[in-house]
């Protein structure tokens, strides 16, 4: 077994025990079956081999294979080092392989190859079955003769590798599988033909072939330059394009490159290097040769002079945590152009990028996979910790192609109203909670809907409805199943364990051991699985019932305390707490009592933090966790939180320029279970009061040049902001409430969360009490905001924001109320009371100029333009949206920028101006596309898509007006269509128009692109044929 790596039986009744004793001592090896029967085998030694990753060989000529097999069998038996009995003769090296064979064996022990003929062309070895030579193309026949050893040979194969720093090759022949099932004869000739090739260009460049097949037709090489592997791959790539293969078995090979250091261990390479690179092979495209940062900036200066390097940008690669800025080799003999590399950012979705590798789960993986193939809601049931989350993702992941709208997750851990359950799907998608089935309708989507335990009916109903789109497929992640229809039950199970906690083997291979090997050494670098811990480690991972938050728990106290001290903790602290044996544990139990032990290591004050922190939803900064703590002291938040992170009790994950902190939710729901009502009062009050101060200190600067980072934040902490209304509504604090949702209108406004707003306005301002200053704001913003998703009762709004004046007017405020007539010449805008909004607006407008106001100032000469636009006087719309225009750029909000070109391009279209109109519209389009509105880029993709119809490029037209439906569409998150159908070229001049206009258009979003298109332009006659003539 050493010397060969492999095993030949399959006729004793000893055959199972042998095959399992001998993988118990070979635990690295990969093994090769060969079969003889009609059928592949399908016994226990098979699904131990292909668990192993092992390969299977039909045998032709089983007497002639076996023969050569005993007599090499019988050689080793003899003496290992000694020569072959017999002849005394060297080994025969196989050509295809280059295994060295046992003397006198007429099929590679390997590959199975025929070792008995070369060509009489050329001398080279070939195969008896062979119609062409490997080597020259020499076509062979009956003519060929006795195999001599070629006169030349390719790469070495695993004799001293190279170790260090390292530039690894890795190939891979792109839909091998249905070649092989196709063309089983021909494949043999033409894998063996392309290895000599490729072996061969590594072997002229300085490399070395670590193994000739990896998993599938792949080849591994390394070589100690860079630029070495450069060439081998070039040089590789052109052969295989140059060769002429049989008809019908054109081969394609991908390749990729990358450079690191790894682990040599028994003549193979281990590690993330390895890793990296076999992932970036796997995003290419036959003929494609990919290189890694990493090994593209040791080569830019030393490359050939025909060769190139193109960026193809910053991918996301599976299972890694850090994206890979990934460069394609350019060669004028090669083809340059592909289609989009196959990488997860090439494919719709929102999964979340992953901080740790994954581990095992491979079979659970594709047992899902069978169940989604033929049920279209897969529920994944098990016990908080058991691996749910991390494991649906995965799938998610390996289903990308799958699905060609993509695999979106939605995370339900941090809501418990299930009301909100439908508008979060919603947001996800970008899309009104009303136009979400229309948008889910005819597309072919996977959503993972996970931690839907504490809101399992409303769960139930959300997945009921999604289901109702026939395209739609769903992964549920519960302890709880969902009892719908249809649903198929997998229950996840723990990880594998070792075999015997007492063994004192290296249980390398086992997935429940790998994952506390990887997580110990990402606390202590130093930590190896040695044959001293190795029994420790096996006592752990059984004790722990292979529940994976459980060892990864354990794995944290590496840092402090050896194996058998871990061990020795959890085996008592099981006993006392659960009064049984340990494996008597149920999965529940089991982690509860693992989080237990952690919890109880804590001092005190770690405890009281800790307990504190599950006031928090979605993450929190460190200046937030200070104030939750009650200090302003940064050091010592820093210190008392890094003490939970060391215990893997908190993850911190890199968020831009900050470290952002967070809690699994298992850990958070086991805190929330443990804090008194007095800490849980305290910690809520300080949460809910911060967020309420970051609210306000955002709200002034999503007018400037700040607007895109504190949009940005917000929504990163719009969990713990809706926490935080929630605190106030729970414990009747209506003043925080109020100043709460008064600093959010504007982000509410900007990110489409409208219908969410107008809800927190409305519970908010139900609570009585809080001073009367923050309730007039909270009662102004409401009707503005409101404006938006009630233009049925617009008059409803209005009164708000009069009823608000009259507060302000009784408390002073100037500001206030200065603010509400300018919300009411807005609404009279809305209203399409253009004369009076036009003398409200220039009031306010030169008020807002003597106080240096320049926002209110710009703000007021937009709603004049607007108004002066649909009354069909341009010169003035055009007069007033310019100097708007120059205060909006001056004070740097982009926003508004935005909003301004577009009513601009559309007159200059009305003008006659087509040149000017496409500018302003593309200037338009760019910054919409920088602030992320979606509705800003509706609106302009409909403007040019006319423009494009006046040009006379139907194509073009029909192409931009889809692309308008669909952003308008995926922009109606959270709100209507009134503010972008304002702002285009349709009748809107009085409110009935305006409130007709919307509703069709919203109605209409889902209409067949053509049919969408042709209700476009019969509106731009019709707008045309009334503005025209007023030019």
């Amino acid at each position: 077994i050493d010397e060969y790596g492999f095993i030949v039986s399959g006729w004793s009744a000893e055959w199972d025990k042998g095959l399992r004793d001998a993988f118990e001592r070979c635990q690295s090896r990969r093994y090769t079956m060969f079969w003889a029967s009609r059928n592949p085998p399908r016994d226990d030694a098979a699904r131990l081999i292909e668990s192993r990753g092992g390969e299977f060989v039909q045998i032709k000529d089983p007497d002639s294979f076996f023969t050569g097999i005993g007599d090499g069998l019988t050689s080793l038996s003899a003496s290992p080092d000694a020569p072959a009995q017999g002849s005394g003769q060297p080994g025969t090296e196989c050509h295809g392989c280059q295994t060295v064979n046992p003397p006198g064996a007429k099929f590679c022990s390997s590959c199975g190859m025929s070792l008995a003929a070369v060509c009489p062309e050329c001398g080279s070895e070939a195969a008896t079955e062979a119609r062409f030579c490997l080597n020259c193309g020499h076509q062979l026949g009956d003519n060929s003769i006795q195999a001599e050893p070629a006169p030349d040979k390719p790469a070495q194969v695993g004799s001293e590798l190279p170790t260090g720093l390292i530039t690894y090759l890795f190939t891979d022949v792109q839909g091998s599988t249905p070649l092989w099932q196709q063309h089983p004869q021909e494949m043999r000739d033409v894998m063996a033909r392309h290895d000599l090739l490729v072996t061969s260009a590594v072997d002229e460049n300085g490399g070395m072939v670590v193994r000739p097949r990896g998993e599938g037709d792949s080849i591994f090489a390394v070589f100690q330059r860079a630029t070495d592997a450069v060439s081998a791959a070039c040089s590789a790539q052109q052969t295989l394009q140059r060769e002429v293969w049989p008809e019908g078995i054109a081969i394609s090979v991908r390749m990729a490159m990358h450079t690191g250091e790894s682990e040599l261990r028994e003549h193979d390479y281990y590690g993330a290097t390895v890793n990296r690179c076999a992932r970036l092979r796997s995003i290419a495209h036959g003929g494609q040769i990919l290189v890694s940062e990493a090994t593209a900036q040791l080569v830019q200066d030393g490359l050939a002079e025909a060769i190139s390097l193109r960026d193809m940008g910053s991918h996301r690669l599976k299972d890694l945590q850090r994206p890979e800025q990934v460069f394609q080799l350019i060669h004028p003999d090669l083809p340059a152009d592909f289609p989009s590399l196959n990488s997860l950012d090439a494919h719709p979705n929102n999964l979340p990028v992953q901080m740790t590798s994954f581990i095992g789960r491979e079979e659970e993986i594709d047992e899902v996979k069978d169940l989604l193939s033929a049920a279209r809601l897969v529920t994944l049931l098990g016990a908080g910790g058991s691996g749910k989350t991390r494991m649906s993702q995965e799938i998610g992941v390996s289903l990308v192609d799958d699905f060609s709208d993509g695999v979106w997750f939605v995370g339900l851990a941090d809501l418990s109203d299930p009301n909100m359950l439908r508008p979060l799907v919603a947001e996800t998608f970008n899309v009104g909670e009303d136009a979400l089935d229309g948008f889910l309708g005819g597309k072919s989507i996977l959503i993972i809907i996970d931690n839907c335990e504490h809101v399992v009916a409303g769960a139930a109903s959300l997945v009921q409805s999604l289901l109702t789109s026939p395209g739609v497929k769903v992964i549920a992640t519960t302890r709880e199943a969902l009892n719908l229809a249809g649903e198929r039950i997998y229950q996840v199970p723990p990880l594998p364990l070792p075999v015997q906690e007492s063994s004192q083997e290296i249980m390398t291979g086992c997935p429940s051991v790998d994952l506390f090997v990887e997580r110990a050494q990402a606390v202590s670098s130093s930590f190896q699985l040695t044959l001293s811990n190795t029994v420790s480690v096996n006592q752990i991972v059984r004790r722990l019932d292979g529940i994976p938050l459980a060892i990864e728990l354990a794995a944290s106290r590496v840092k402090m305390l050896q194996p058998a001290q871990i061990a020795g903790h959890l085996d008592e602290s099981f006993k006392i707490l659960s009064g049984g044996p340990v494996d008597a544990l149920p999965h529940h139990q089991t982690i509860e009592r693992t989080i237990d032990w952690s919890y109880d290591l804590l001092d005190p004050e770690q405890q009281l933090l800790f307990r504190q922190l599950s006031v928090f939803r979605g993450g929190f900064t460190l200046d937030a966790c200070g104030a939750v703590l009650g200090t302003e002291d940064e050091f010592e938040a820093l210190d008392a939180l890094g003490d939970l992170v060391d215990k893997s009790l908190v993850r911190a994950m890199p968020s831009g320029e900050e470290t952002r902190y967070s809690l699994l939710e298992p850990l958070r729901q086991y805190a929330a279970a443990r804090i008194t009502s007095d800490e849980a009062a305290a910690a809520g009050g300080r949460h809910a009061r911060y967020y309420r101060d970051l609210a306000e200190t955002a709200a002034p600067e999503l007018h400037g040049p700040g607007q895109h980072e504190w949009l940005a934040r917000l929504e990163t902490e719009h969990d713990n902001l809706r926490a935080a209304l929630a605190w106030g509504l729970a414990v009747g604090d209506a003043e925080l409430g109020q100043r709460t949702v008064a600093a959010l209108y504007w982000f509410w406004i900007v990110h489409r969360h409208v219908n969410e707003g107008t809800n927190w306005f409305d519970r908010v301002l139900a609570v009585e009490g809080g001073l009367s200053t923050a309730r007039a704001y909270a009662l102004l913003q409401s009707g503005f905001i409101s404006t938006m998703v009630r233009q049925n009762d617009l008059e409803g709004c209005r009164a708000q924001v009069h009823e608000a004046r009259a507060q302000f007017v009784e408390l002073g405020d100037k500001q206030g109320e200065l603010t509400a007539d300018n919300y009411d010449g807005v609404m009279l805008w809305w209203l399409r009371d253009l004369d009076a909004s036009k003398r409200v607006l220039q009031d306010i407008q030169l008020t807002h100029r003597s106080n240096g106001f320049d926002w209110g100032d710009a703000f007021c000469g937009w709603f004049l333009g607007s108004g002066a636009w649909l009354m069909g006087d341009m010169a003035q719309a055009v007069e007033h949206y310019a100097r708007s225009l120059e205060i909006y750029r001056r004070i740097g909000d982009f926003t508004f920028i935005a909003w301004t070109l577009l009513p601009l391009a559309n007159m200059s279209l009305v003008a006659g101006d087509s040149d000017q109109a496409k500018e302003l519209y593309e200037q338009s389009l760019r910054i919409m596309g920088d602030i992320g509105d979606l509705h800003g880029l509706g609106a302009v993709s409909l403007g040019l898509g006319i423009l494009a119809q006046f040009r006379g490029d139907a194509d073009g037209s029909e192409l931009l007006l889809a692309e308008a439906q669909t952003k308008l569409r995926e922009g109606s998150g959270g709100q209507g269509l009134s503010w972008p159908i304002s702002n285009v070229l349709l009748n809107t001049s009085t409110h009935d128009l305006l409130i007709e206009t919307t509703d069709r258009y919203q109605a209409s979003l889902n209409l067949p692109p053509d049919e969408w298109a042709g209700m476009v332009y019969a509106d731009r006659d019709a707008w045309f044929a009334r503005y025209t003539p007023n030019r």
